[in-house]
C-alpha cells in the first residue's frame, strides 16, 4: 500500500509540474544503488523494491524541486525586466514626472494617454510573471514559503493599477490609490525581509552582498516616498524607483542564490548549510 501510495503520489507531482524525466534510466541508477548498499551493508540497508522505489522518488523529487525553482527564477526576471522596461519608456516618452523639481509619482504615467498603454503592460506583465514564480516556488525545497508572499504581491500590483486610473477624479479615489500603494508596501515588506533573511545562510558571495544591498535599497526607497507622502521632500518617483530596484535585488539575488550550487576550490559542489529562515520548508 505504502508502495503504491509513494508511486502514484510522484507520478501525480510529475504530471503537475510537467517536468521531463525519464524513469527508466533513474529506475537502473536507483537499483544499481540499492544493490551497491546492500552488498557493503547488508544489514542495515537490505535490497528490495520499497528502498528502490524510496531512492527513485527521493531523485524525481529533487529534480523536480530544481526545475520548478529555475522555472521561478525565470519568471522573477522576467517580471522585473517587464515592470522596469515599460516604465523606463513612459520616462522617455514623457520625462518631466521624473525630473521636474517637484516630482510626481509614477502613477502620473497611468493617467495620460501617451504612457497609459505601457504603464498597463508594466504592471499587467510585472504581476502576471510574479504570480507564476510564486506557483512554480509552492514546488521547491528551498523558498517554498515564500510562494505566498509572491502572489500576494503580484496582487497587490494588480489593486494599484486598477485604482491608478480613476486617482486624479476626486480626494476619495486619491486616499484609495494611496491605500493600494501602502498595501503594496506592506505586502513587500515581510518578502522582502524574510529573502533578505534567507540569503544569511548563505556564504558571503558577490550576489549574498547584491541581495543584501538590493533589501537597503528597497528601505531607503521606501523612506523616500513615506517623506514625501507627509509633505517634508518631494522625491515620489526617485523613492518609488529605488524602492522597486531594491526589491528587484532581492527577488532576483535570492532566487538565483538557491539555483546556483556553491562550489568548493576543487569544483564539487558543497551543501548549503541549513539554517533555519522563516522562508525554508
Amino acid at each position: 500500500m505504502r508502495v503504491g501510495a509513494t508511486v502514484g503520489a510522484t507520478v501525480q507531482r510529475r504530471q503537475m509540474l510537467g517536468v521531463e524525466s525519464h524513469l527508466a534510466p533513474v529506475l537502473l541508477a536507483a537499483s544499481e544503488t540499492s544493490v551497491k548498499i546492500g552488498v557493503l551493508l547488508p544489514d542495515l540497508a537490505p535490497v528490495g523494491p520499497t528502498h528502490i522505489l524510496v531512492v527513485v522518488n527521493h531523485r524525481i523529487e529533487s529534480q523536480m524541486s530544481g526545475s520548478s525553482m529555475s522555472r521561478s527564477l525565470r519568471f522573477a526576471v522576467v517580471s522585473q525586466l517587464t515592470l522596469g522596461g515599460f516604465l523606463a519608456l513612459c520616462v522617455l516618452v514623457t520625462p518631466r514626472f521624473a525630473f521636474a523639481a517637484n516630482e510626481g509619482g509614477v502613477s502620473n504615467y497611468g493617467v495620460h494617454g501617451a504612457t497609459v498603454i505601457p504603464y498597463t503592460l508594466a504592471f499587467v506583465g510585472s504581476a502576471s510573471f510574479l504570480f507564476l514564480a510564486g506557483r512554480a516556488l509552492r514546488y521547491t525545497d528551498g523558498l517554498g514559503r515564500a510562494a505566498l508572499g509572491f502572489e500576494v504581491v503580484a496582487l497587490m500590483l494588480g489593486v494599484v493599477l486598477v485604482s491608478t486610473y480613476p486617482y486624479k477624479i476626486d480626494r476619495t479615489l486619491a486616499d484609495v490609490h494611496l491605500g493600494a500603494a501602502i498595501g503594496l508596501f506592506c505586502a513587500e515588506l515581510p518578502l522582502v525581509a524574510g529573502l533578505a533573511f534567507a540569503l544569511s545562510s548563505k556564504s558571503r558571495q558577490v550576489i549574498v552582498w547584491l541581495g543584501w544591498l538590493g533589501a537597503l535599497g528597497w528601505l531607503t526607497g521606501a523612506a523616500v516616498a513615506a517623506l514625501t507622502v507627509l509633505g517634508f521632500i518631494h522625491l515620489l518617483f526617485l523613492g518609488q524607483a529605488v524602492m522597486s530596484a531594491g526589491f528587484a535585488a532581492v527577488l532576483v539575488t535570492s532566487l538565483q542564490a538557491e539555483v546556483t550550487p556553491r562550489r568548493t576550490m576543487s569544483g564539487r559542489s558543497r551543501p548549503q548549510r541549513s539554517w533555519s529562515t522563516p522562508w525554508k520548508r
